[in-house]
Formats: C-alpha cells, sequence, structure tokens
C-alpha cells in the first residue's frame, strides 16, 4: 500500500484503505508513530471517509486521520479535512483544507454526488476502482523541466498542463530538475523507459550541450525520441535602469570606454543566452563579461538587484519588470520587432546586419519510442497548445506558437547545434 507523509506530522499514513466505505462508520487508518517510526498504533479519524471515484483517477476525501497526533494537531487541530488524488493505487496530489464539520459535509456530499454511490455495497469498491483505473500505460506522465520555475520552459509547461491532462486523459506531473545547463533532465529521460510516460520539455540548450560538454552522459542525436517543437521566441537585451546605454551601439560602446566590461548574466553555461550575448560582442570587437546562473529566474533578478548589467532574456521573463520600469530593453534578437515591444528596434536594425537568435522548446521522450506512442503524444501537445486561451497567454508573452512534425524538431536541433558550434568557434568560447 503506497505512503503518503501528513504534513506535520510526525509519523507516515496509508492514506487509503482497501475497505474504504462511505457508511458513517470511521475508517481505522494505521499509523507508525514517532519521528523514528519505532512505535505502532492505530489512529482513527474523527468523522466517516467517502470516496468519489471517476475515470481515469479518483478522489478520496477524509477528516484529520492523524489529528491525535502532536505535532499535527497543534498545526492544524481537528477541523481538518484531507483530499487524495489518486491514480492506479498512488497518491498524485494531496492537499489540506483547513474546514469546519458542516463544511466537510458539504464537500462530501458534492463529491458523492458525482457518482451515484448509496447502494453500493462496501465490496464493490475494489471492482470499481479497478474500472477508474487509467488504460495500460496511463500512470501520471512526468514532464521533466532542465531549468526551475520562473523561466521560460515552466511558463510554458503550466499552460499546457491542464490541456495535456485533459487530452491523453492522464495526470501531468512538471518535475522541474535544474542543473548543468538541462544535463540532469536530460539524463533522467535518455535513461527512461520509452513507454511515453516520461518526457522532456527542452530549451535550445539542448542542440548546444554536445559541444558545451565534453563528456555527456547521453546522447543528443541518438538517445532521446523528437515528438513536436511547441514555440519559438527571440531574446530581448534586458538591462538595469542604471546603466547607461539605452540601446545595443550604446552598449557596444559602453564596453569600449569602460574598463571593467560589461556584465551579463545568462541562464548557464552554454545556454543560448551566452551564446547570444558572446555572438554580439564578437561581431562588435568587444567583451562582455559572463557570469553565469542557474536558470532564467535567477538571471534575472541577478539584473534587478544590479549584480550584472543585462541579461538576454525571454519576453515573458521580464515583461512584468518592463511595465515597472525596473528593466529597460536594449534590443530585440529576432528578425522583426515584437508587438509587445514596438519601439524597440531589433539587433540588425541597429547596425548589425543578419544578426538573429531564437530559443525555442520542445518536447522529446526517450529514444526508441513507438510510432503510435509519438502520434499519441504529438497531437495531444498540438491540441494542447492551440487552444484558445493557451495562444493568447503565450502570444501575449511574446512566445510564437511553431507546431512542427518530429522530423522538424529533429532537423531543428542539428541546424542549431551546427550555427551555435561555429558561432562559439569564432568567440573561442570555453565551456568547461
Amino acid at each position: 500500500t503506497p505512503f503518503s507523509r501528513w504534513p506535520g506530522s510526525t509519523g507516515w499514513a496509508y492514506p487509503v484503505s482497501p475497505n474504504l466505505n462511505h457508511s458513517n462508520r470511521p475508517v481505522r487508518t494505521r499509523m507508525p508513530g514517532g519521528v523514528a517510526g519505532a512505535q505502532s498504533r492505530w489512529a482513527a479519524p474523527y468523522a466517516d471517509c467517502a470516496i468519489a471515484c471517476g475515470l481515469p483517477r479518483f478522489w478520496a476525501i477524509s477528516d484529520a486521520i492523524a489529528s491525535n497526533v502532536g505535532d499535527h494537531r497543534a498545526k492544524y487541530g481537528a477541523a481538518t479535512c484531507r483530499l487524495f488524488l489518486l491514480s492506479r493505487g498512488h497518491v498524485v496530489a494531496q492537499t489540506e483544507l483547513p474546514m469546519s464539520s458542516p463544511d466537510r459535509m458539504r464537500l462530501r456530499r458534492l463529491l458523492l454526488k458525482s457518482l451515484p454511490m448509496s447502494a453500493m455495497p462496501v465490496a464493490s469498491l475494489a471492482s470499481l476502482a479497478h474500472a477508474a483505473e487509467p488504460a495500460p500505460g496511463g500512470r501520471p506522465i512526468s514532464m521533466v523541466l532542465p531549468f526551475p520555475p520562473g523561466g521560460s520552459v515552466d511558463i510554458v509547461a503550466r499552460q499546457l498542463q491542464p490541456g495535456l491532462k485533459t487530452g491523453l486523459g492522464q495526470t501531468v506531473v512538471v518535475d522541474n530538475k535544474p542543473g548543468a545547463g538541462g544535463l540532469i533532465a536530460s539524463s533522467t529521460v535518455a535513461r527512461a523507459k520509452p513507454d511515453g510516460n516520461t518526457l522532456l520539455m527542452a530549451f535550445d540548450t539542448h542542440a548546444i550541450n554536445p559541444f558545451a560538454y565534453k563528456n555527456l552522459p547521453y546522447d543528443t542525436f541518438k538517445d532521446f525520441t523528437p515528438i513536436t517543437q511547441l514555440v519559438r521566441f527571440p531574446l530581448v537585451i534586458a538591462a538595469n535602469p542604471a546603466v547607461s546605454a539605452s540601446n545595443v551601439r550604446e552598449l557596444v560602446e559602453l564596453a569600449r570606454t569602460n574598463p571593467k566590461g560589461v556584465r551579463y548574466a545568462s541562464s548557464g553555461i552554454g545556454s543560448l543566452n551566452q551564446l547570444a550575448a558572446e555572438a554580439l560582442a564578437t561581431d562588435a570587437g568587444v567583451h562582455f563579461l559572463h557570469v553565469p546562473y542557474k536558470g532564467g529566474g535567477p538571471a534575472v533578478q541577478a539584473v534587478l538587484a544590479g549584480e550584472v548589467d543585462l541579461f538576454f532574456s525571454s519576453y515573458a521573463a521580464v515583461q512584468a519588470h518592463i511595465a515597472a520600469k525596473t528593466i529597460k530593453v536594449l534590443g530585440v534578437t529576432g528578425t522583426s520587432r515584437i508587438r509587445q515591444l514596438p519601439n524597440v528596434p531589433t539587433v540588425a536594425e541597429q547596425g548589425f546586419k543578419g544578426f538573429e537568435a531564437y530559443s525555442w522548446i520542445g518536447v522529446f521522450g526517450p529514444a526508441h519510442m513507438q510510432s503510435d506512442t509519438v502520434t499519441r503524444l504529438h497531437d495531444a501537445l498540438a491540441t494542447a497548445i492551440r487552444q484558445p486561451r493557451v495562444v493568447d497567454a503565450l502570444t501575449a508573452q511574446g512566445f510564437e506558437i511553431a507546431i512542427g512534425s518530429p522530423a522538424d524538431l529533429g532537423n531543428l536541433v542539428r541546424h542549431e547545434h551546427d550555427k551555435w558550434q561555429a558561432v562559439a568557434r569564432k568567440a573561442n568560447i570555453q565551456f568547461e
């Protein structure tokens, strides 16, 4: 039976018993007590348990089962309700709801109303739970992200999560695994089973890492199955308002005259925002000082705090700061201006002809995925990102919807790899 740790409790509890019932009898719950779990005791809830079942998951609602455990009672008291989301016998989500006894009863009636259970014998719960399970392979999908919350990949993932869950009939768990320029997240997916339940929402670094790191623990071109590109977006050169430059030309002049140089943040070594900054510096014949961070969110915070002068950022990550005038934009790296900043010229418009840098986000699975699984995931992702609500939210933040075929994504990775490897060689960038 799966375990779940109660928030604030000193022990562990079995959150769901196979004999859950909808009568007024309390369900007895085994609680290994004590911090070390050395003792064992039985704790009964102060109210009845009810379960509401539906495809492909079921919810379980309970009173404060562990309320006689000292730490939990001190924090939550007895007037607490726990709500669990279960899938194939595993708790995939849970929450604590402080509420009065009448509120609990109303919530119980609301859940029970979704399925007629009043005449259902206890013995039939097992078969009902079995019927509520997802189809084979329908366990929760882990969408592994290479950066922490706050960056562009996380923004896109959170927008897609509800629609993808609906389209696939599976819970989608966003799993942020930042660090090492995306190597940790990519390694996790490369080692996973090719069943479609572990996916990588990759950033542009996926194409850069093969030449940025000497000993990758995977092969970028052999150990992944491309599914689809999701979006692309140009970068904006986001600067702290204290920086004296107001455009790219002035930034270049500042770098020439300032003996300390211009300091720029990146979301990590080998990131596109590092390569884009170095490409500009090389074209202009100046030097920028690189300060890497673990993700776009921390890099933005560094600009705000004045730790660095600027950051080649997605518009989405700095949108609120631009509106608040705590960040100013010196230029845009795309082939055209973005509609949110019509008065900010592109880098190419400011004298650097042909300069172009687009970040992109795409979804990959492990190698050797079945073609029907790839098709199912591709179609679900395409449907989710084309929902009007999602399109409006993403385009308002500077993203361009860029759904393509699995082959298109594979070609993009190869093209971006070759392009930015040439930039790194020209700039003589040492990644390690």
